[in-house]
């Protein structure tokens, strides 16, 4: 008799529905129109952080949601409007 072979093992994720932090971080991310790369540079981590973070397989440290909300804050400061020159007369 032949054997069956084994089925391969699926990588499981630990966490199957997203946290508060990794929707957070998601929002972010998406409402600053950038990459997990360049928002990873603009917070000081690696990029690999932020898709842990997203994909809720790592929660997000009290610490850095205060990096993130200070990035947030920064982002959405607005933009002075130019003053206009009086008209000659």
């Amino acid at each position: 008799m032949k054997r069956k072979p084994k089925p391969k093992k699926r990588a499981v994720r630990r966490h199957k529905s997203r946290s508060q932090g990794a929707l957070l971080v998601r929002g972010i991310r998406r409402r600053l129109k950038l990459t997990q790369k360049a928002f990873a540079a603009k917070i000081g981590v690696a990029q690999m952080t932020i898709s842990r973070w997203e994909s809720g397989e790592c929660p997000v440290r009290a610490s850095m949601r205060l990096a993130l909300r200070a990035v947030v804050a920064a982002e959405s400061k607005p933009a002075k409007r130019p003053v206009a020159k009086p008209r000659k007369a």
